[in-house]
């Protein structure tokens, strides 16, 4: 009698500690899924966010003359026809040091003002890149005469070399905004001497006393937290690049939502309205920058008409208040060279 109550007992408490603990389990598997579920959502939301409210932003292009001469194409041709044929109101150009002054102390301005004064006819607004570290690969283009320098005595003719281009340019009409280097702590990429953030300072303070135009400092938009050069400038510009290539992996694909760069821009203090997409990747990713390492049908594989849409309309996404593709040039020698003009022609309905 005795034992078959304490075996009634033991089996009863048995079964509660059974249940107990398989409600246990129950419960948190049900919060792990809601969790998930939540979770996913919220990525989701996230990624799909549209940070521009509705507002459009201004759309431009970088130009290169030394990228177009390197794709064999007619430089001032492809310049007139980026103006005329696909009514770009916003350009950004760059002055190369060593085409700017490729002997000591012999400056050649010339093909800089010409593409400001052939803006300035039809009604154009244009950044101008100034500095050691411009757009394009290698990234720094020094003069041959440069290598032959100290480091120190380098950094103080490239302040002249500064000094001297913004006092030419500056009474261009056209011109509407200085950038000062490219990139400039991006020291993972081209070939270029390191720079301190001090001397970039000086390098700004020397442009804002010598022009009341703003200052625009650019950055990498997925290899850095712009926490050094966020605030420095008047406006800041990054880079946007949805698929790159690794030596080791290959091709791959950005995974980040557009949020990751409008809250990465307010942690580093910029405001909404000072950040810009400097450079909207509108050609393909190549090792070393040298696009005709590529045969066509790899580049039409890795930027054909719908990836350029799809990159536009995830930029507008990250709240930027102006966008400027990357890759106009290479567009350009699409048509004329490989007689494929869909790029071309599909490019223009961003800049109506």
């Amino acid at each position: 009698m005795e034992c078959w109550f304490y075996c009634i007992l033991y089996q009863d408490y048995y079964f509660i500690t059974i249940t107990m603990n398989l409600k246990f389990t129950t419960s948190i598997l049900v919060l792990l899924i809601i969790f998930a579920i939540s979770f996913s959502s919220f990525v989701v939301l996230l990624y799909l966010r549209d940070f521009s409210l509705g507002a459009q932003p201004k759309t431009g292009v970088t130009f290169s003359k030394s990228y177009a001469e390197y794709l064999g194409l007619n430089w001032q041709e492809a310049y007139l026809a980026t103006l005329d044929e696909l009514k770009v109101k916003n350009i950004r150009i760059v002055a190369q040091w060593n085409e700017v002054e490729s002997q000591f102390k012999e400056y050649n301005f010339y093909d800089v003002g010409w593409m400001l004064d052939r803006a300035y006819e039809r009604n154009v607004d244009v950044i101008l890149a100034i500095g050691r570290r411009t757009p394009r690969w290698p990234e720094c283009h020094d003069p041959l005469w440069v290598k032959e320098l100290t480091p120190d005595k380098a950094r103080a003719e490239q302040l002249i070399m500064v000094r001297d281009v913004v006092n030419k340019f500056k009474e261009k009409t056209a011109l509407v905004m200085w950038q000062v280097e490219n990139e400039p702590f991006l020291d993972t990429f081209g070939e270029c001497q390191p720079i301190s953030l001090s001397f970039l300072k000086q390098e700004i303070a020397l442009v804002k006393s010598l022009d009341t135009r703003p200052v625009m400092i650019t950055d990498s938009g997925e290899l850095s937290w712009w926490l050094k050069t966020g605030t420095i400038g008047d406006k800041f510009g990054h880079t946007l690049y949805r698929e790159v290539y690794n030596k080791y992996i290959g091709y791959f694909q950005h995974v980040y939502p557009p949020a990751f760069y409008y809250f990465k821009a307010r942690l580093a203090g910029i405001k909404q309205d000072d950040m810009i997409v400097a450079e909207l990747q509108a050609e393909p990713w190549v090792p070393e920058g040298y696009t005709l390492q590529l045969d066509y049908v790899k580049m039409k594989e890795l930027m054909a008409p719908e990836k350029i849409e799809s990159n536009y309309a995830y930029a507008k996404r990250t709240g930027a208040t102006e966008i400027y593709f990357w890759g106009v040039e290479w567009w350009y020698w699409m048509k004329v060279k490989v007689d494929d003009d869909s790029l071309w022609e599909n490019a223009k309905q961003f800049f109506e």
